[in-house]
Parts: structure tokens; C-alpha cells; sequence
């Protein structure tokens, strides 16, 4: 109710217009003027229905609480067509004027006939069957398309209409089309059904539902700019296919089991909370616009051609590529999905982060901007080549005690945005191919791997060993650059220590060979596995704190071993050189190999000073059994050990060596003599039962000694047999033995032969 305090006066010859929203008699809009009320000349008094008509009864519009002064006869009433009696009313004694509605009967249910010609939809043309015959149509009326209707020329709206509901049930195809801009208004429904196509060329803007039950519903020719449903909710059951060349935007919600397609050139974006679950399709080189994270239901997101934009979202739905297509986004978008299938090319443009921790990606990718993977957990696994002038970044929203959350490349991706390292793993499922000196590609492109100065980060080798031949620049402000894995990982490119202090940790079983060149800072080695150095070590100093430090390289700075390192030259038998000092207070692991072409032992070059009175040598044979006589000339002068290790049993060759120890005087040792390993003195069988399985075990100096079993008599010697019967036990000191049950006594023996 609009209100006025004092007196309101409207005069004019139709240039004055109220303009009142109608749905019932108790529900509409109206005037009230505390004083006079004065109407002269002719004044419009529009009526707006809400529903498709205006239903019987009064409708008090103006009241007053002064004195009338004029007539209703200066009220001139319009309204949209429809059936019945409307007039205006004057009430002087209770000081009302009223909308007065007689007549209007119940919505008639129409079934669409046409003309064939013009297949005009007004007010006039009698295109419409009722039960006997063709009539017009009116506002209110239930509009029904079935089989037997005109569709071979487009239905032409000419005017706005207000059904009651508009219901599409035919196997044929039908389109809507107005050349004036018209089309379905009112407080009506869209009901589509049955296997047709509903071809939708027009502007709607009716408030009711639209339900596709079966069949397809196209919005748009693909050319101009119009087509549109009306503002009410959407339940799709079937397919809904947005086909325009411009900019639209739908905000109604979608729900249903049906598909939704996107095949226009132009922008489509989606704003209701939509719950559909048949998917999405962008095709045709249009684009797609999510603008809130529901936006394109619960379903797959295919992508044929198509471009899908949003902003910063997080994103639910799978993605299937299957012709060239980008993503893109002006903030960053947070893809939740666990599968990128398809094999087109997929561009990524923005901030694009994947998050799920069991992500696949089997498609291609262009990176742009930035790709970044958050899992804290599981495994993110790329398939197929990423390409582009884009960075990748593994990292995570919030620090993680451990290096959860691995990536692994299995491409050669050639992307040379560089990688960033800041928390969790990154597997290389690939080796780097370098031709002529040159980066080709590789698991990580042809960029630097940068670790960034956040947690825990760390390597792997997936798949195989792996060898990869990027840059990599370490970070002093992080926390250890790690190598883990079950597989040997080698890093032939150049590694910057970021001028600091950079503790690298290879965790065990990992093996990590650092081939390239190594500057810029102070190198720490800790963790139970193994490291090599092959290239040249330009650290200004190396400290082994845990595990094994070897290689063929050669190191500028000093190497100090603590007590719980190890420092092993070669990798297998092999020289390293040191070209400042040593200090060793843990352990030095030399090989030897009297059969090795090249060199019968390990050697180190020390050009600065050998400290090891602190420290242990320990010596292993590798090959095949030394020759009393063998020398080894392990240094190049005297040295002088804390602790001398020399092999003493061999088991392998199942012999036993004494030594001349001259490593303080020149430098060597040699093979005293050689006796055979085995003892002749009878030992103990121990065992374990390990579910039905019985394990036997004896000490190593027995190796050699023959196990055997007899089932009848332990008196009798004809009863005693070999175990196990095909391989024998010679060469080793355990053998397992499935438990027979039915067998009630077993015995065993140790014997030498």
C-alpha cells in the first residue's frame, strides 16, 4: 500500500499512470490518501497480474479518507487480455474505489492445431482445438502441443502471453520464435515431455517451473541473441541445450537427472545452487562460466572444444576432454576431482590447483600461469605431456610434519615455467632426454626445480631408477632436500646450495648419484641411504652425518665423516678425489676386486690433510676369493686408521684370509693366506614355526653343511635324505619347510660331506 498523509490530486488526458501488481482479492497493491482524493482529466490505472490472469472478485485499489472529488469515469483501466468482465467501481459511503473481476472461468485446456502458414500464437488466430472445435487462445488457458500440431514453420508468439501452463508432449519437434520481442509471461509452468526437441528461438519470462521430463529443450538458434526460459526453478530429466552465439546468464536453479550442454559460441554462465547430476558438456568453442561451486551440478564436466571459466572456487566434478579445451580462471580454482580423462589437450589458464590425494590425470596440458597440487596425502599421478611457458608447484595449504602428498610426472613434459618444491614428494616416472647438451624434456619440463624455503620436501625415482637433468636450486631457509624411493635416482644437472648451509638426506633404501655440478654453499648428508657424488663438488665443505657418502667425484672443500657416516669411494670399485682435507671420525669403506680390469680396489686422493687417527677403515671383497700373495695398494703413502677392519671370513667364497697390514708404512695390504671357511665342528639346529611353516636355521660359520631329514627311524641311515631335495642347503643357513601334518615324527640333521 503506498500511503499519502495529507491530499493527493492527479490530473491529465492519460500522461498520469498507476500501476498495481494483482495476484488475488486479498493479495494485490493499492493506494491510500489520508485527505482528499481528486481525479480529473483521464488518468491510466494499469493492471499488472502476477498469475497468467486476474481471478474473480473486488480488489480495493484506492482509498480515502477526505472527500472524492472527480469520478471513476475519469479512471481509464488496461490490462493483458484475458477472459471475463473487469471494471472500476466506486464505493462513496465507504470511500473505495475497486477493481471489480466477474467472469472468469477455469483455465481451458488447448491443444495446438496452427495454420500451417503463420502458426500465430495471440489472442485472434483460432489455432487451438478445445474438445469441438478451433478457438483463439486467452490468457489463463493451458497450452498443449502434441503430434497433431502445425510445427512446419516456427510457432510465432505475437504477443506477450500468460498461460496457466504451457506443455509440450510430442515425439515431433517444435519451436518457439516471435519477431517482436514476445513471449510466455506470467505466474506458468513449462512442461516437456516425450522423445521431441523443444526449439526455445525466443525471450520468456514466465515465473513457474520448467520440468523436462523426456526429450530435449534447445534455448537459442546458434545465431542471434535471444532464446530463454523463464525465471523459475528447472528440473531436468532430460537434456537441456543452451545454444546462443552471445553472453547469458542463467541464475535459476537446476536439479533433475539430466545433461546440460553448453554448444553456443558464446558465454554461458550458471548461478543457481544446481543439483543436476547427468553432467555437463561445453562444445563448439563456447565458453561456460561457473559463478558459485554448484553451479554445474553433481555430474561429469565434458569438455569438446569447449572453455570452462571460474573464479576462486573449489570444484567438485570429474572433467572428461575429448577435444581441445582450456579451464581458466581470474583468481584461483581448486579442482577437487579425482579424474581428468580424455584425450584431448587440455590448457589450464590462471591459478589452477588440484587437491584431491588420488588425482589422475590422463590427458594432455598446456600450463599457462601456475599448476599446483595440494594433496597432504596420496598420490597425484600426470599421464599424459604437459606443455607451455607455465610454472607447477607442489606445495600445501598449512605445514606437515612429514613429506606426505607426493606428485608423480610419467611424460616427457616439456613446460619450462621451472618447478616449485615447497612441501610434500615429487616422483619421476620418466628419465630426462637430452640431445647435444640441450634439456629436450623430461618428468619436470625443461625449468629449474626450485625448493622453496617452507618444510619438508623431497625426490623419488617411480617406476624404475631414473635420471634427471634439471637444474636444481636448494633453499637454505627450508628444511633437508630429500631423496626416497625404492629405486636409484640420479640428478645430472647443476645443483645451487643456495649459498648456505643445505642439509641433503636420502632416506634408506633410496640412492641418490649426483652427477652434475655442485656450488654455492656448504653440503650436510644425512639419512640411512646412500649418496654419490660422480661430478664436480664446488661445495665449500661436506659433512656426512648419517649413512653413505661415495661417488667418482671430485670435491673442492673439505669432508668431514662424523661418527655415524660413512664415506665409501667408487660406486662400485672406484677413485674419489678430495682436494682440501679429510677428517674422519667415522668410517672409511674400501672394495676389493683382483679380477676388475680397470683397478683391483677402491682409492682415495686426499690432496690437503688426512685426518683419520679417529676413524675405522673397513675393507670388503667383492669379488671373486683372493690368492695369498694379492696386494692392494689402497693409498698413495702411509695412513694411520683409529680402528683397521680387514676381511677375515669370506662367505660368499667360503674361505678364510689372514693379512700383512701395511697401511702405515706404504699404504697397502696384502692376501698372508687362505684357508677354507667351513668348520668341522658340529653346531646346533635352531627353529621357528611360522603358521604351517617350519624355519631352520644354523650358525654362518656352517655354511657348507648339508641339512637333512629322515620321516622313518632316526637309527636308520638309509632314511636320511637331503632337504630340500632339488636345491640342496649348501649355500645357505635357513630353509623354511611346509609342516605336513599326517607325518607324526620328522627328524633333522646337520652333516658334512
Amino acid at each position: 500500500t503506498l500511503t499519502f498523509s495529507n491530499n493527493l490530486s492527479m490530473s491529465g488526458m492519460l500522461t498520469v499512470t498507476n500501476v498495481f501488481e494483482i495476484s488475488e482479492p486479498e493479495v494485490h497493491d493499492s493506494i491510500y490518501v489520508a485527505g482528499d482524493l481528486e481525479l480529473s482529466g483521464l488518468i491510466e490505472v494499469k493492471l499488472v497480474p502476477v498469475a497468467s490472469v486476474i481471478p474473480n472478485g473486488r480488489y480495493p485499489l484506492y482509498r480515502w479518507g477526505g472527500t472524492l472529488i472527480g469520478d471513476v469515469a475519469n479512471l481509464v483501466l488496461v490490462h493483458p487480455p484475458q477472459q471475463g468482465t473487469l471494471r472500476l467501481r466506486a464505493d462513496t459511503v465507504n470511500k473505495v474505489i475497486f477493481l471489480d473481476v466477474t467472469g472468469v472461468p477455469g483455465g481451458r485446456e488447448l491443444i495446438w492445431r496452427g495454420d500451417g502458414v503463420q502458426n500465430s500464437w495471440d489472442f485472434v488466430a483460432p489455432n487451438w482445438w478445445d474438445g469441438s472445435g478451433l478457438c483463439a487462445f486467452a490468457n489463463g488457458d493451458i497450452a498443449i502441443f502434441e503430434d497433431s500440431g502445425s510445427n512446419n514453420v516456427p510457432v510465432a508468439i505475437q504477443i506477450d502471453v500468460t498461460p496457466k501452463s504451457v506443455i509440450v508432449n510430442a515425439q515431433k519437434d517444435y519451436s518457439f520464435t516471435s519477431s517482436g520481442g514476445f513471449g510466455i509471461v506470467g505466474a506458468g509452468s513449462l512442461i516437456k515431455s516425450n522423445t521431441g526437441t523443444l526449439y526455445v528461438f525466443n525471450n520468456n519470462a514466465y515465473a513457474g517451473p520448467t520440468v523436462i521430463g523426456e526429450g530435449r529443450i534447445v534455448v537459442g538458434d546458434g545465431f542471434s541473441s535471444s532464446g530463454s526460459l523463464g525465471v523459475g526453478p528447472i528440473t531436468n530429466n532430460g537434456v537441456l541445450v543452451y545454444n546462443r552465439p552471445d553472453s547469458f546468464t542463467n541464475t535459476s536453479a537446476i536439479a533433475g537427472s539430466g545433461v546440460l550442454v553448453q554448444a553456443g559460441s558464446g558465454i554461458l554462465a550458471l548461478g543457481g545452487a544446481n543439483t543436476y547430476s547427468g553432467g555437463t558438456i561445453v562444445s563448439n568453442g563456447g565458453t561456460l562460466i561457473l559463478l558459485n561451486p554448484q553451479a554445474a551440478g553433481t555430474g561429469q564436466i565434458t569438455l569438446s572444444s569447449g572453455v570452462l571459466v571460474a573464479g576462486s572456487l573449489n570444484i567438485d566434478n570429474r572433467i572428461r576432454v575429448i577435444a581441445n579445451s582450456e579451464i581458466a580462471t581470474t583468481g584461483t580454482l581448486q579442482l577437487n576431482t579425482d579424474r581428468i580423462q580424455g584425450d584431448g589437450i587440455l590448457t589450464l589458464s590462471g591459478t589452477i590447483r588440484f587437491n584431491s590425494p588420488d588425482l589422475i590425470v590422463d590427458c594432455p596440458l598446456v600450463i599457462n600461469n601456475v599448476l599446483q597440487s595440494y594433496n597432504v596425502t596420496g598420490t597425484q599421478i600426470f599421464n599424459g605431456v604437459i606443455s607451455g611457458p607455465g610454472v607447477y608447484q607442489r606445495r600445501w595449504t598449512a605445514s606437515n610434519p612429514s613429506y606426505t602428498g607426493a606428485t608423480v610426472f610419467n611424460a616427457q613434459n616439456t613446460y619450462s615455467g621451472g618447478t616449485l618444491l615447497r612441501e610434500g614428494a615429487i616422483g619421476f616416472g620418466v628419465s630426462s632426454i637430452v640431445q647435444d647438451g640441450i634439456l629436450i624434456s623430461g618428468p619436470i619440463g625443461t625449468g629449474p626445480l626450485n625448493q622453496d624455503n617452507a618444510t619438508y620436501t623431497a625426490v623419488f625415482a617411480y617406476g624404475g631408477p631414473r635420471t634427471v637433468a634439471n637444474e636444481i636450486r636448494l633453499n637454505p631457509a627450508g628444511q633437508a632436500f630429500v631423496i626416497t624411493g625404492n629405486y636409484p635416482l640420479t640428478l645430472s644437472g647443476q645443483i645451487d646450495l643456495g649459498g648456505g648451509i643445505k642439509e641433503i638426506q636420502v632416506d634408506w633404501p633410496a640412492t641418490g648419484i649426483l652427477a652434475g655440478r655442485i656450488l654455492n654453499g656448504e653440503l650436510v648428508k644425512t639419512g640411512f641411504g646412500t649418496l654419490y657424488i660422480d661430478g664436480y663438488n664446488g661445495a665449500s665443505s661436506n659433512t656426512v652425518v648419517s649413512g653413505e657418502l661415495g661417488g667418482i667425484g671430485t670435491f673442492a672443500g673439505p669432508v668431514t665423516v662424523l661418527p655415524n657416516g660413512v664415506l665409501a669411494p667408487g660406486r662400485g670399485l672406484g677413485s674419489i678425489r678430495l682436494e682440501s682435507d679429510l677428517s674422519l671420525y667415522g668410517k672409511l669403506r674400501m672394495e676389493l676386486d683382483r679380477m676388475n680390469p680397470v683397478q683391483k680396489n677402491d682409492t682415495i686422493h686426499v690432496l690437503g690433510t688426512f685426518d683419520s687417527g679417529n676413524g675405522v677403515l673397513e675393507v670388503t671383497n667383492v669379488g671373486p676369493a683372493l690368492v695369498a700373495g694379492d696386494i692392494f695398494q689402497l693409498f698413495d703413502r702411509a695412513r694411520v686408521f683409529g680402528k683397521v677392519i680387514l676381511p677375515t671370513n669370506d662367505y660368499v667364497n667360503k674361505v678364510r684370509y689372514t693379512w700383512i697390514d701395511r697401511l702405515s708404512i706404504d699404504g697397502r695390504i696384502s692376501v698372508q693366506s687362505v684357508q677354507p671357511l667351513l668348520s668341522t665342528t658340529p653346531t646346533n639346529i635352531t627353529f621357528t614355526v611360522k603358521q604351517d611353516v617350519l624355519e631352520l636355521a644354523w650358525p654362518t660359520t656352517h655354511l657348507g653343511w648339508t641339512l637333512q631329514s629322515n620321516s622313518v627311524n632316526v637309527g636308520d641311515p638309509t632314511q636320511w635324505f637331503d632337504c630340500p631335495p632339488d636345491t640342496g642347503s649348501r649355500d645357505t643357513n635357513i630353509v623354511s619347510i611346509p609342516i605336513l601334518y599326517n607325518k607324526t615324527n620328522v627328524f633333522f640333521r646337520l652333516i658334512l660331506k
